[in-house]
């Protein structure tokens, strides 16, 4: 609000402009037609005395009824009818092999259509047990068991097994 209920200001921000918030703010959108409504409603929170809608075009405001608190789902673009989304960029399929698999003492990784980085082997509990830049790593010191095999951070995981 500006210097009283009603009275709105609209901001418009670049892109990549970041807002630095504190105290008490406001939010508001409007909904120009009936196929977007881009709010959800948590009835866990109770919050709907702050909470108001108009439907005569911010004429008048009407405190919600409804117990709750509307959540917001932004939707950010450049232009109003934009269709969101992230574009799929066509990446050549990577083969992978790994070999052999169960294995007791060396883990060998083959690659085409990529090359090969390095690898990391995680075990199930979330540990990252090696970190390698080479394509034949030693795993005769693990615990028997299942790992995952991670390759250039963004290839697998692969399941191996550990004799």
């Amino acid at each position: 609000y500006e210097y009283d209920r009603d009275i709105f200001t609209n901001y418009y921000f670049i892109d990549t402009q970041k807002v630095h918030v504190s105290g008490t703010f406001y939010i508001g959108w409007q909904q120009f037609d009936a196929d977007r409504l881009n709010v959800g409603f948590d009835k866990n929170e109770i919050n709907n005395d702050k909470t108001f809608y108009s439907v005569d075009n911010g004429i008048s405001w009407n405190a919600s009824s409804i117990p709750g608190t509307v959540m917001i789902n932004p939707i950010f673009s450049t232009s109003f009818d934009a269709t969101l989304g992230i574009k799929s960029n066509e990446i050549a399929k990577t083969e992978v092999n790994i070999y052999p698999n169960p294995t007791a003492n060396l883990l060998n990784v083959e690659m085409n259509g990529e090359t090969f980085e390095y690898l990391e082997i995680i075990n199930l509990q979330g540990q990252k047990m090696l970190h390698s830049e080479n394509e034949q790593v030693d795993v005769s010191s693990f615990s028997k068991g299942i790992y995952l095999v991670l390759i250039n951070g963004k290839i697998g995981p692969y399941k191996i097994i550990k004799q």
